[in-house]
């Protein structure tokens, strides 16, 4: 089986690039990001399959304030969480 194709190892890397780019957002005054360049809507969740926001969320992303920004992370963290934990 080629892992590259495996859904289950394909959100755990997408999980590990997303944990790596958040570190320190709470001290930053310019908040990263979560975007890995992985731009795929699920539409079984209706979230990035890459960064975990939702549209509306990415579409914010550049006019949200800081407080704005962590809170996005704080949803985030929460849906790996989740998404890790399964059904």
């Amino acid at each position: 089986m080629n892992l590259d194709s495996d859904p289950k190892n394909l959100l755990q890397r997408a999980i590990a690039l997303v944990k790596m780019r958040a570190p320190g957002i709470t001290a930053q005054t310019d908040i990263q990001s979560p975007c890995i360049s992985v731009c795929r809507m699920s539409d079984n969740s209706g979230l990035c399959m890459g960064c975990f926001r939702t549209g509306d969320e990415i579409a914010g992303w550049s006019s949200a304030g800081d407080g704005g920004k962590r809170g996005i992370w704080k949803l985030i963290e929460q849906r790996m969480a989740a998404l890790q934990a399964g059904p």
